[in-house]
């Protein structure tokens, strides 16, 4: 099994309880378990998978997300039944179905509970917020690509994601406040369903 996350910071409660030991420059073991720290975005999050020395059997990605649900309070671990690529506004059909075809929508797991939109930047109010605003999702830079990935190699994937901000103008501030107790809130989440 592969376990992915974005970031280091997050990453940090589960390597140490899992007393993983680095093997790569961002990739660690623990026991028959790989650890692999992505970096941000969907891009460098597949470039990152592409390069292991192996094909893993199955991926979970854990890591944060903002919430475009008021409903899904901080800290809420979420399992994501279908991630899709953000698409800027296109303004005809066409550009649409290009976009549809070749980044369609992935759907991971029938009992998940929240859909998963991936953006190639940072939520932090603005025009983006505004577009993708009004959905029950949470949204990251990293979930698409390795959705796609997994699909591409023919392998189960499952990622949880932990409501560490709402998106809005102070998110970036938020996440950093946040990152310390979702680091540990997911490491529990991956004893408990391993």
């Amino acid at each position: 099994m592969l376990i992915t996350f974005a970031t280091l910071a997050e990453a940090r409660a589960t390597l140490q309880a899992c007393h993983a030991k680095q093997i790569g420059p961002h990739l660690f073991q623990d026991g028959k378990r790989y650890i692999l720290i992505t970096g941000m975005g969907y891009c460098r999050t597949m470039v990152r998978l592409g390069d292991l020395p192996f094909r893993p059997e199955s991926i979970l990605n854990l890591g944060v997300a903002g919430a475009l649900d008021p409903e899904w309070s901080l800290y809420t671990c979420l399992s994501i039944r279908r991630v899709e690529l953000y698409a800027p506004k296109a303004n005809d059909e066409g550009a649409k179905r290009i976009h549809q075809n070749a980044f369609p929508l992935i759907t991971l797991d029938s009992k998940g509970i929240a859909e998963l939109i991936t953006t190639p930047m940072p939520i932090h109010g603005g025009d983006l917020y505004n577009s993708v605003n009004g959905s029950k999702k949470l949204v990251d830079m990293e979930g698409y690509g390795i959705a796609f990935t997994a699909q591409e190699w023919g392998i189960p994937c499952t990622i949880i994601k932990i409501v560490s901000d709402f998106g809005k103008e102070n998110a970036s501030a938020e996440i950093q406040k946040n990152l310390e107790i979702c680091s540990k809130k997911l490491s529990e989440e991956l004893l408990t369903t391993q």
